[in-house]
């Protein structure tokens, strides 16, 4: 083997070095991993929807006549009046005793804050109108305080017949409710009622008393 001269081995570490600076180079490249992909973020869950509150019921309108009065529930105005029965000290009566005349039927107590107004306004009107007008004033007072009724109503100085109430009060204020008060025409029809009783109700009532005769 014929032995390498030095040219020849100069070469040889030549290309040895220029391999090594190649493979050096190279290795950053190959030695990089590839990043894996990024996870997809789950979509955000859409909030259930706002429940919608159910709408408040509307409460029932108190009916109320072109002359003020109102319509409780029980006898309305406009139509016919409810017949009525009444007790007392005298007897008894009915409404229908007293047809073609004006008739003030009221239910009062003495226990009641509007009761003593109603029953001055009354008497007001007994004594204005006379027999012209006829006053039914019902005591609804129950058995405790019946005993007190007679001494109540005389104690006031009031000069029409004291009467009481026989379960009936509810098919004209269309409840037990004292101070309920109205007028009833010739005709037999309910013309004015009101299921309470306040200082500025004797006008009202005088005035619907004067247009009923």
């Amino acid at each position: 083997m014929l032995p390498l001269g030095p040219g020849i081995l100069l070469s040889m570490r030549t290309s040895r070095i220029l391999l090594a600076t190649v493979l050096l180079t190279a290795s950053p490249a190959l030695a990089e991993t590839t990043q894996p992909a990024e996870t997809t973020q789950p979509a955000e869950t859409t909030q259930p929807a706002e429940t919608t509150q159910p709408a408040e019921t509307s409460q029932p309108a108190q009916r109320t006549s072109s002359s003020g009065s109102e319509t409780t529930g029980g006898a309305v105005v406009g139509e016919k009046a409810p017949s009525l029965s009444l007790t007392g000290a005298s007897g008894s009566t009915s409404l229908s005793e007293h047809a073609g005349k004006v008739v003030v039927v009221a239910f009062w107590a003495t226990w009641d804050k509007g009761s003593p107004k109603l029953l001055d306004s009354l008497q007001a009107l007994h004594e204005t109108h006379g027999d012209a007008v006829v006053v039914l004033a019902a005591s609804i007072d129950d058995a405790r305080n019946k005993a007190k009724v007679p001494s109540y109503f005389e104690g006031r100085g009031l000069t029409y017949d004291l009467w009481y109430d026989t379960d009936q009060i509810s098919s004209w204020s269309g409840a037990s409710r004292p101070s309920y008060h109205a007028v009833v025409g010739k005709d037999g029809t309910l013309t004015y009622a009101k299921s309470t009783f306040s200082i500025d109700d004797g006008a009202a009532l005088t005035a619907a008393v004067k247009a009923a005769l």
